[in-house]
């Protein structure tokens, strides 16, 4: 489903690995602040989903919460319903958002940023919301944890 619309490289800098990171990043922060496991798995697969390129293409995040009202049914069978306006402003916001009293959009936004290196550019603790994210003995751990690590089904199905 989001695969076969996907236009980049899978395997490419904002591919399959780096959401596969957004998710291991974000289980970890959920697991250390609370939050929701779906909302931070669904963040994971859809915040890159509409990228045009790997540039700064500062649009794809809107691109994607119109994409998440296409496929807002399937959603819905994940996700609580009164979550999908969070998550859609999650995704819509991730690039050019800074700060946000929504705990589940700060652990989205932090796992996110968590995986900036791969482009680059040092991590900045400024633009993190939550306490574990600023953690460096934090951010260590998580290269210990499986990219793998307990893989959901309908994860599994959104990726096909």
């Amino acid at each position: 489903m989001i695969r076969d619309q996907y236009i980049l490289d899978w395997h490419g800098t904002h591919g399959i690995q780096h959401w596969l990171r957004v998710r291991r990043n974000g289980l970890a922060l959920c697991n250390a602040h609370g939050g929701s496991r779906a909302f931070i798995e669904l963040f994971s697969v859809l915040h890159d989903c509409k990228r045009l390129d790997d540039g700064r293409d500062l649009d794809h995040g809107k691109r994607a919460a119109e994409y998440m009202e296409i496929i807002r049914n399937d959603i819905d069978k994940i996700l609580a319903a009164e979550e999908f306006d969070d998550l859609k402003y999650a995704v819509e916001h991730h690039t050019t958002g800074l700060h946000t009293g929504n705990l589940n959009a700060q652990i989205c936004w932090d796992s996110d940023r968590l995986d900036i290196g791969r482009v680059d550019i040092i991590l900045d603790k400024y633009y993190l919301n939550t306490e574990s994210a600023k953690d460096d003995s934090f951010i260590a751990s998580l290269d210990n944890i499986s990219l793998l690590s307990g893989l959901s089904d309908w994860f599994s199905e959104y990726l096909k």
